[in-house]
């Protein structure tokens, strides 16, 4: 696993890939994606099925 993760980002330095960029891009896609008072309502409904 860590193998594949150095690998990734030396690759990705290699290529002059911005990873922070992306991971910055895709934190926001989610964001909207899943909000998080939907995703905390969602939780708490859960657990109150399961009791």
């Amino acid at each position: 696993m860590i193998k594949r993760s150095v690998y990734s980002l030396m690759m990705a330095d290699n290529l002059n890939f911005d990873v922070e960029e992306f991971i910055n891009k895709k934190l926001v896609k989610n964001a909207r994606k899943y909000p998080i008072d939907q995703a905390l309502a969602k939780n708490k409904s859960d657990l109150e099925a399961k009791n």
